[in-house]
């Protein structure tokens, strides 16, 4: 925004203060809560929150319930947002974030001329159109859906932006079908704790993925935990805010214009990666259209036959929008009065009337869960973002034959007893945690105690149960979030992890080998429950007592930001650290990477 936009905003020749302006006497001020892009951690947007000098502790919804109740709703939504706009004009056009303002829904019923009068407060700001996102709120009153849907619909055809507030909670899905909106903001309540709550992570995997699969994208508020944060990134949720990431500041200059917190990557299988960059190849590089090009500009894309019949819509950021599709320009086409409609400006046809949400999926995403966007839609296709930018068009039958050799790939990898990845796997861990030196990087080596005697004395079947065992205990104990699961044959497994607390991790690993001593017992005779040992031959040929079946961990932690350090050295140190594990009562044997050969190995 221009430094005279302040100006502007208070010396404005435009008309007399009316319900649009705030009141001279009001003690309403504003204050800018920062959300973030969850891949990049750009400062994407700011939301701006009303607050009552003489009642601070109140809610935003109890202050437009207030403001309800003494017949001065519409002012107070004009307020925030004039307030919320002079504040914004600090920042310069080149880096000026999107401005979300919550607005209660009972404000399209109540004002006819609701376009004309934002247009207005944003001329006066200097703003442009697409930097304002109203954010659609329904805590405190039960609207007439259609009636307001009739008005927002129109808005979009303007070129105005909205999002759903509180999906999940107050916005139920009634709301979301019957608005037509470009981002959903989830419900607090499913973000928070879900690193610890599997049906929370189920939910809240499935609302990203309706979301997506909607052409639509999602933000998680609320956030006050890293691990929280960083399972929000693994499930795909577009943008975060929380005071994790910066709280509430009412100057611009106070706003990071970066996240703060690192959001650590999921570690993602080679085959994945092959994957993504096969994904890349099978893009179709259909040149987008920016949503404010005439309608009869863009029509001339669909008369080359070999052209897809879909065309993306971008903004002047180039984040898709939704795509225009021939069968819906058809009517228009074949007709010289529907050609006379598309190319007269004042016929009320424009690309924002006939624009349609379109399926999006990121270039790193899994094939599959791409198939499953593309599949719930009902389209021939996605249109895949890269940093939120869009990259390109995905037909359905290359993302099929990337789905396919993916398959391929990871069965070819998977140890066929467990159907866990193998070495692959463990080496393209070992990769990007020398990458990533950002995150804390965990290495967890397990092996059988005593599996020999086992195999010798119950047989190979019920060493493959014992092996099983332990691999469906591997899965429940550390699951899929941050952690990477392998198999590297007979009784060797391997669990990688960037959880950001290592106690989490070493608990975890003393867990998992609790749980298999006290569950393998089951696999003995009650003589050898009770006895606590068998006996059999040894590897010398000599008979000597055995005791039960336990599991070794050796653990290699790497500290963030620990730099000094290889494979090859990992490689070197976890053998050293093994025989400790097997050498000592617990059967857990801890090194902490400093990036020298010597570094002292703790048992328990």
């Amino acid at each position: 925004m221009h430094q005279a936009s302040s100006t502007r905003l208070a010396e404005s020749s435009a008309p007399e203060r009316t319900e649009a302006s705030p009141c001279a006497d009001s003690n309403i001020s504003v204050t800018l809560h920062p959300i973030f892009a969850m891949d990049s951690g750009a400062l994407y947007g700011v939301e701006a929150r009303p607050q009552d000098h003489y009642a601070p502790e109140a809610t935003a919804s109890a202050l437009r319930e207030k403001a309800a109740l003494q017949g001065r709703l519409v002012a107070f939504e004009f307020e925030q947002i004039e307030r919320a706009l002079t504040l914004l004009s600090a920042w310069d056009t080149a880096s000026t974030p999107k401005l979300f303002v919550t607005v209660d829904t009972r404000l399209f019923l109540e004002v006819e001329d609701l376009s004309s009068r934002l247009e207005e407060l944003l001329w006066r700001a200097d703003a442009p159109k697409w930097l304002l996102i109203l954010v659609l709120s329904e805590r405190c009153g039960s609207p007439d859906l259609a009636r307001v849907s009739t008005s927002v619909k129109a808005m979009t055809a303007q070129g105005f932006q909205f999002a759903l507030d509180n999906f999940g909670g107050a916005s139920d899905l009634r709301s979301l079908h019957s608005y037509d909106v470009g981002l959903l903001t989830i419900d607090r309540f499913f973000s928070d704790g879900v690193a610890e709550d599997q049906h929370k992570r189920f939910l809240l995997s499935r609302l990203i993925q309706l979301t997506h699969m909607l052409g639509m994208k999602a933000i998680c508020t609320g956030l006050t935990r890293d691990v929280d944060l960083t399972l929000c990134h693994d499930l795909g949720v577009d943008f975060a805010q929380g005071d994790l990431l910066g709280g509430p500041q009412t100057a611009p200059a106070a706003i990071p214009t970066r996240c703060t917190v690192a959001v650590k990557k999921r570690q993602e299988a080679q085959v994945l990666r092959r994957a993504a960059q096969g994904i890349k190849d099978a893009l179709i590089a259909l040149k987008p259209t920016t949503i404010s090009t005439p309608l009869f500009q863009v029509v001339s894309a669909f008369a080359n036959p070999e052209h897809p019949r879909v065309l993306p819509v971008v903004n002047d950021a180039w984040e898709p929008l939704g795509v225009l599709l021939e069968q819906d320009l058809r009517p228009y086409l074949h007709s010289p009065i529907g050609l006379s409609l598309l190319r007269n400006p004042n016929s009320g046809l424009t690309l924002e009337a006939l624009l349609r949400r379109y399926p999006l999926a990121k270039l790193e995403a899994d094939p599959d869960r791409i198939m499953e966007l593309m599949s719930g839609s009902n389209c021939d296709g996605v249109l895949i973002t890269s940093g939120l930018r869009y990259l390109g068009f995905l037909p359905a039958q290359s993302l099929i034959k990337i789905s396919t050799a993916q398959r391929i790939a990871l069965a070819q990898d998977a140890n066929p007893l467990t159907r866990l990845p193998g070495n692959r796997v463990v080496s393209q861990f070992f990769d990007d945690a020398l990458l990533e030196t950002s995150a804390s990087r965990h290495f967890a080596y397990f092996d059988f105690d005593n599996f020999k005697p086992f195999n010798d004395n119950y047989g190979f079947r019920t060493g493959d149960r014992a092996i099983l065992l332990f691999s469906d205990i591997l899965k429940k104990t550390f699951g899929e979030r941050d952690n990477v699961i392998c198999h590297i044959g007979g009784d060797d497994f391997f669990v990688g992890s960037t959880m950001s607390n290592p106690n989490d991790f070493l608990k975890a690993v003393a867990t998992a080998q609790e749980k298999f001593a006290k569950e393998a017992e089951s696999f003995y005779s009650p003589e050898h429950r009770l006895a606590g040992e068998i006996v059999a031959v040894a590897r010398d040929g000599v008979e000597r007592r055995f005791a039960l079946l336990r599991c070794s961990a050796g653990v290699i932690l790497a500290p963030p930001y620990a730099t000094d350090f290889d494979a090859d050295m990992i490689a070197s140190e976890i053998g050293r650290v093994k025989k400790a594990a097997k050498d000592s009562d617990s059967g857990l044997a801890l090194l902490s990477l400093t990036g020298k050969a010597s570094n002292t190995i703790i048992t328990a």
